[in-house]
């Protein structure tokens, strides 16, 4: 049998088997050898990701407002994910006092589940469809305050599941010069 093989082998075939070895070879060869610092930053772009090669389920998803400053009659939208918009607003009380508040919105047309230590809504955690609640303790004053306290959690949970957080952070009023200031961590997606 091999006598009658190796007459049809030509060098053509020794090359091809060779060049399938090589390539098959060769990508192992580079993900053992090239680790995130041979990668050139920005190297990797959406469009050299494969489809679903990377989706929230597989991140450790985390966000940080960063400080946020806001001053009297200003509002801005901190965070957004699914159907929950997370919103802080500066309220100017007269008087040099202020409110600092940040709220949470169901964008959704599905009740969703909302529970934060300030509304201590344990026992009725849903969140309506377009209904806003507090999502920490407001801060009011025309001196400094600045709270990171047992009112400033949260849970969010999407109807589908699909979007859970978990978060944290710290509000105040005058300080840093500012009428009104927020911090916001949280984590999930």
């Amino acid at each position: 049998m091999l006598s009658g093989a190796g007459s049809r082998i030509s060098s053509a075939h020794v090359i091809a088997v060779l060049a399938l070895f090589v390539a098959l070879g060769g990508g192992a060869y580079a993900g053992s050898k090239i680790g995130s610092n041979q990668i050139k930053k920005n190297a990797v772009t959406t469009s050299k990701i494969k489809k679903n090669a990377v989706t929230p389920a597989k991140l450790s998803d985390y966000a940080d407002s960063g400080l946020i400053k806001l001053s009297n009659g200003k509002s801005r939208t901190v965070l957004k994910r699914g159907p929950f918009q997370f919103r802080a607003k500066c309220v100017n009380n007269g008087g040099g006092s202020s409110t600092a508040s940040l709220t949470v919105k169901n964008t959704s047309n599905k009740t969703a589940l909302f529970e934060s230590e300030d509304e201590g809504n344990y026992s009725d955690p849903e969140l309506k469809p377009g209904k806003t609640l507090n999502a920490f303790e407001a801060a009011t004053g025309s001196g400094s305050e600045w709270w990171g306290n047992y009112y400033n959690n949260f849970s969010a949970t999407s109807r589908d599941g699909k979007t859970s957080l978990l978060g944290r952070g710290n509000i105040g009023v005058k300080v840093l010069g500012s009428d009104c200031v927020f911090q916001m961590f949280v984590l999930g997606s």
